[in-house]
């Protein structure tokens, strides 16, 4: 049996501002997605800040792909700060926020262990649902449920 996951850490303006990029996605009839940007704590993981990225997938309204060397600009702009790039963030415009298999697809085999997905649903729409890939290869990866903190 596997550990617990440790909470993932956000603060309220972080998780206000994710709640305004998916209701714009919605709007626009494209999945938004973006960048976790923080660090690993004592207490489980903490974002700092989650940027908007540019969803270049063919069909964004189904799906969504972060651009490679915009992840690599967002990187190094995450070093700079003393943090990193921690994984992804999207919207599922229909369904539940739970990782599909073109998520999993979409991550490849070296992708972002963690992601954060707003969807539909709950009391507070978008609702918010973190997960982290365990095993490999991408789609088979198994996804673990990660608990959400917000400050």
């Amino acid at each position: 049996m596997s550990e617990p996951e440790r909470p993932l850490h956000i603060p309220a303006a972080v998780v206000a501002a994710l709640r305004l990029a998916w209701e714009e996605g919605r709007q626009a009839g494209r999945e938004p997605c973006g960048y976790l940007v923080g660090e690993e704590g004592g207490e489980g993981t903490v974002v700092h800040d989650a940027p908007s990225g540019a969803n270049v997938h063919p069909e964004p309204a189904r799906a969504f792909a972060l651009d490679p060397m915009e992840h690599l600009g967002v990187r190094r702009l995450a070093r700079a700060r003393g943090l990193r790039v921690l994984g992804c963030w999207h919207g599922h415009l229909r369904g539940t926020p739970r990782p599909s298999r073109a998520d999993l697809e979409g991550l490849g085999p070296l992708g972002p262990g963690l992601m954060l997905i707003a969807g539909p649903g709950g009391d507070d729409p978008p609702r918010l649902r973190a997960w982290r890939r365990v095993g490999h290869p991408a789609p088979t990866s198994a996804t673990n449920e990660v608990p959400i903190v917000v400050r």
